[in-house]
């Protein structure tokens, strides 16, 4: 057999060994990305349950709420269908709901006092002891019941050194001189809270149109 000149043999060395290693190296950047599986596509665009949601951020399936994100999730007896009915006596002002948990919030007139309308469950001493607890002193209430409409309502009045009701995930500042005018109606469903807060001057000299209010409560047709 001839033998081959050196001068073929080492360009054909060279060329062999740089297509090796553009093959290699570079052909494989053309080739076909793996397909991740579904459930690891999934995993990958559904959101972290790692990192908390910011305070009062509206909720997201799958991911938690930030420490002390009230007013982040509406009250689930709020959304219950309306059990009642009620007449805003005269004066009083409608204003903005300050948390999800109000169903109404009225001004009754230039001073500090505000009137809300919440719903929400538990036994009645159990929340007139939460209330009364929100005073330093957590005062004895001056408790009463009467029946509108078919309807039972517990009237409880407390006043003292009012601390705050520790909804807002912070101390609340403390006010002296303030009373509370609470009233739990036992409508169907879940029970009414309406209650009227300030200092109590105010409270007191409200008392009236608190009372109207609580008697104007009239049973909807329609209640579930």
């Amino acid at each position: 057999m001839a033998k081959l000149s050196p001068i073929f043999i080492v360009p054909a060395i060279i060329a062999s060994a740089f297509a090796g290693y553009f093959f290699a190296d570079h052909g494989s950047a053309t080739a076909a990305a793996p397909i991740a599986p579904v459930d690891e596509v999934k995993a990958a665009s559904a959101p972290s349950s790692a990192a908390a949601l910011p305070p009062n951020h509206p909720h997201v399936a799958g991911m938690p709420q930030a420490p002390h994100a009230t007013g982040a999730m509406p009250n689930g007896e709020n959304e219950r269908p309306q059990s009642i009915d009620w007449k805003v006596p005269d004066g009083w002002q409608s204003a903005p709901n300050a948390n999800p948990m109000r169903l109404a919030t009225y001004h009754l007139g230039a001073g500090a006092s505000e009137a809300t309308i919440s719903r929400a469950g538990g036994p009645v001493d159990a929340n007139i002891l939460r209330w009364s607890q929100q005073f330093q002193e957590a005062p004895q209430p001056d408790r009463s019941e009467k029946d509108v409409r078919g309807i039972h309502v517990t009237v409880v009045h407390l006043a003292g050194t009012y601390g705050g009701s520790g909804m807002g995930g912070t101390a609340d500042e403390k006010h002296d001189g303030w009373a509370m005018l609470a009233a739990i109606v036992d409508a169907p469903g879940a029970p009414y809270f309406f209650k009227v807060l300030g200092p109590a001057a105010e409270v007191d000299g409200a008392r009236a149109s608190f009372d109207s209010l609580v008697n104007s409560v009239t049973p909807r047709a329609a209640a579930q």
